[in-house]
């Protein structure tokens, strides 16, 4: 453990400088101190989303505070939910919870702005380089993770450096994974250039799983991570490590005319085949692509969005018997699509993990194509927005490598190949006040599923799974389209939030 502690010890007195820099520069500026709570409910009705088990009206609340003196700053927020998606917390009465109450970190963490360099570290949500209701690399759905960053906004380049914990210490056992999930973490590199109105940049992120929690170097290293891990596995030297790592890149372009029109692009590769040519093998392609454009007028905002991901991107590439802990280097949260509900009594409870609360990456994972068109405009009265989405899916396997099968198909090529694929609708109808401090929206949406997903139990490709064939293979649950499986969504939420602030430095 002492190298791991003296590593950020390093870190921080390499740091120290920029922190007297910017208190220079900052002397005689304010700093701010917000506070915010909130109260509201969420109506859900409907058989679609088994992650949300309490139908019916759930109250939710929350509270948040956060201090900014530029140079240095901390935020925190806490909320409380009743929708029945975790067990309850556990509390010293008669019932043993309070209620079915649940409390979630949203955010908690200190931040740095110096000059045009901010440092992370803490738990904090986690959005991608590019805005996109697709973006590929990281989940636009926000999710709060512990995380340590480094990045750079200049007039020319840019770049980050950013690790993500995902999972340690757990006590999380699943038929699949019944000694718990293993450590592990990711590290994302951005790097990219702007000339005027354009951004071009270059994304890279490795998985690892099984060993050390935060892997320093591929923070630290500006070089490719894909480097980084061949020579530090290479064999035959005296530092040869042998891991095996989850290695992806892609590059995004982003082209946008504040007040007028934004463009965007954005690839993700995970593994390209080259079709057996000369000799190569004929592994699947494992890539996503997103597009988007949007455009400013007198109406409002309108804006367009398509995304698509082949099969099998985003999955482990093998989980061989006996190397479970070094191999979840899926691009998940969770190296499994079911958790334990009920893990203080005795028997594995499972519970569904959904799709978009378990993606690193894009929101939907694999094997599917989504559009979505959308508007808002500000008006006197309030902040109005609308959206219509279509979904196409087939089987999706976050965490299962390859489906029903132990091993690369050698097909080639796959995209929503399935029987029977899943046809979803979604319609959002959402609105925003801002009165002082006081601030009161609602969002609408309503939706169906035809021949929707359903979490089922992987199907050994000769009737019987082989004696080596690992437990990840065999108990790791699959998402698939279900032929007359009909699930429609309702979901209605109301809030309303009060935020009290002082001083005169803006909010990060």
């Amino acid at each position: 453990m002492r190298p791991f502690r003296y590593t950020y010890l390093w870190l921080l007195l390499a740091l120290f400088p920029f922190f007297l820099s910017a208190q220079t520069r900052t002397q005689g500026t304010a700093p701010k101190l917000s506070f915010e709570i909130g109260a509201g409910a969420a109506l859900n009705e409907g058989s679609y989303g088994e992650e949300i088990v309490n139908r019916g009206l759930s109250p939710n609340g929350f509270a948040a505070f956060t201090f900014d003196a530029g140079f240095l700053g901390f935020t925190g927020q806490l909320s409380a939910h009743t929708d029945g998606k975790y067990a309850p917390f556990l509390a010293d009465n008669p019932s043993g919870t309070l209620g079915n109450i649940y409390f979630l970190m949203d955010e908690g963490g200190f931040f740095s702005h110096l000059g045009p360099v901010t440092l992370k570290a803490g738990r904090f949500r986690n959005f991608d380089s590019i805005e996109s209701p697709y973006s590929l690399f990281i989940n636009s759905n926000g999710i709060a993770a512990p995380t340590a960053s480094i990045a750079y906004e200049g007039p020319l380049l840019f770049f980050e450096t950013r690790w993500i914990g995902l999972t340690i210490d757990s006590w999380q056992k699943t038929d699949a994974w019944p000694s718990g999930f293993p450590d592990r973490a990711m590290d994302l590199h951005v790097f990219g250039i702007r000339k005027g109105n354009m951004r071009i940049g270059f994304q890279e992120a490795t998985v690892y799983s099984g060993r050390r929690y935060f892997d320093y170097e591929y923070f630290l290293n500006p070089l490719p991570q894909i480097f980084t891990q061949y020579v530090r596995g290479q064999g035959g030297a005296p530092w040869s490590s042998d891991y095996d790592d989850n290695y992806v890149m892609g590059f995004f372009v982003n082209v946008k005319k504040p007040g007028n029109y934004s463009l965007t692009a954005q690839a993700f590769i995970d593994d390209l085949g080259m079709f057996g040519l000369a000799g190569w093998t004929n592994n699947p392609w494992q890539v996503a692509l997103t597009l988007g454009a949007s455009i400013e007028k007198p109406s409002g905002t309108w804006a367009f969005n398509i995304a698509g991901a082949t099969k099998y991107t985003f999955a482990p590439s093998t989980m061989s018997s006996g190397t479970e802990n070094t191999m979840a280097y899926g691009y998940t949260y969770f190296p499994d699509t079911r958790f334990d509900i009920g893990w203080n009594t005795p028997g594995f409870q499972p519970k569904t993990i959904a799709i978009e609360d378990n993606m690193i990456g894009y929101k939907y994972g694999e094997n599917n194509l989504a559009l979505e068109l959308s508007w808002n405009k500000a008006f006197p009265f309030a902040t109005l927005a609308a959206a219509f989405e279509f979904r196409l899916a087939g089987s999706n396997s976050p965490t299962n490598p390859w489906h029903d099968l132990t091993t690369d198909p050698q097909s080639g090529f796959e995209w929503l190949n399935d029987p029977v694929l899943e046809k979803r609708f979604l319609l959002s109808l959402g609105g925003q006040k801002n009165t002082g401090p006081w601030l009161f929206s609602a969002s609408l949406t309503a939706g169906i599923a035809l021949d929707a997903l359903e979490l089922r139990a992987p199907t050994p490709p000769t009737g019987t799974w082989p004696s080596a064939t690992s437990l990840v293979d065999q108990k790791s649950y699959i998402f698939t389209p279900t032929p007359g499986n009909t699930k429609p969504l309702l979901n209605l939420t109301l809030r309303i939030a009060y935020r009290l602030t002082k001083g005169v430095r803006p909010l990060p």
